[in-house]
């Protein structure tokens, strides 16, 4: 139950995360179109706008697809749907995947000291932003240091996410694990039918014409009767035999077919009375005789 709580509770978070997200992309995507419209590039700066505008519509599709699976994970938590819980948890491998390695790439294109020289030089050239940065501490003196704690206290951070994402995503397949094992016991627990149409054909072996205990030496995984005191009894039991055999054994070939199974069929449960069978005066406790003592 814990596993299913968490596991909804992921999926509509992830849900409304990536759906507002894609939102939030599209109404720059806009915004960039209209910016792009009224303004004239050429150049390096027009393939800059390019790759940005590859960037930003992969991020959009990223973030749509996302939203799309968590969606679909919510239907598979509330109608107990194994496969749709399985793309949900595939999603989520994916996802944790991808974040590790843009984590990893960003470290190590981060520590880089052309990098750093490079984002310094960029920003002399906008004063504007420098001076809105300068309440931070940052400065043209101090960038490539301030850059260099800021990106250690960033990928510090991007890794306590990714251990926390690595936990929410190994509740998704701790709940498809038990999931599946459910749906694959009822699968077999369950017939495939309920009313089979077609008679099944049975052997009906004989009483007393060959022994049983032959017939368990040739069959030892079969279930077998030991004689009784009274042969008047007969018990049937079911046991593995082919075409052949039964035929030696002199065995009677009937047809039998199942009774159709009622949608309306009392279910039977944990909870009720047992009936036994009780003598007229007869106590709760055995009733104990008291033996005759030895002189």
């Amino acid at each position: 139950m814990y596993s299913r709580s968490a596991t909804l509770f992921l999926a509509l978070a992830g849900t409304l995360l990536n759906a507002a997200a894609a939102v939030h992309l599209f109404a720059l995507w806009q915004a960039l179109r209209t910016f792009d419209t009224d303004s004239e590039y050429e150049g390096s700066e027009e393939y800059t706008l390019d790759a940005l505008r590859f960037i930003w519509c992969l991020l959009s599709l990223y973030y749509t697809v996302a939203a799309a699976a968590c969606v679909v994970g919510i239907l598979g938590v509330v109608r107990r749907i194994p496969s749709y819980v399985r793309l949900f948890r595939d999603y989520s491998f994916a996802d944790l995947g991808l974040c590790t390695f843009s984590t990893i790439a960003f470290s190590f294109a981060s520590f880089r000291p052309e990098i750093r020289s490079a984002i310094c030089e960029e920003l002399s050239r906008h004063p504007d932003l420098l001076r809105d940065l300068a309440e931070s501490g940052l400065n043209i003196e101090n960038c490539e240091g301030y850059f260099e704690n800021a990106v250690v206290a960033l990928v510090g951070l991007m890794g306590i996410l990714l251990v926390v994402r690595l936990q929410f995503t190994l509740t998704i397949s701790h709940y498809y694990t038990h999931l599946f094992r459910n749906a694959l016991h009822l699968s077999i627990v369950r017939p495939s039918s309920r009313s089979s149409p077609h008679p099944h054909r049975i052997y009906l072996l004989p009483n007393t014409s060959t022994p049983l205990s032959d017939f368990s030496s040739t069959h030892p995984h079969s279930h077998t009767m030991s004689h009784t005191e009274q042969p008047d009894i007969i018990v049937y039991a079911p046991v593995s035999i082919n075409s052949d055999d039964a035929r030696q054994l002199d065995a009677t070939e009937a047809w039998v077919s199942l009774p159709p199974r009622s949608s309306h069929a009392p279910h039977h449960s944990r909870r009720g009375r047992i009936n036994l069978p009780v003598r007229p005066n007869e106590g709760l406790l055995p009733h104990y005789q008291d033996l005759p003592k030895e002189v």
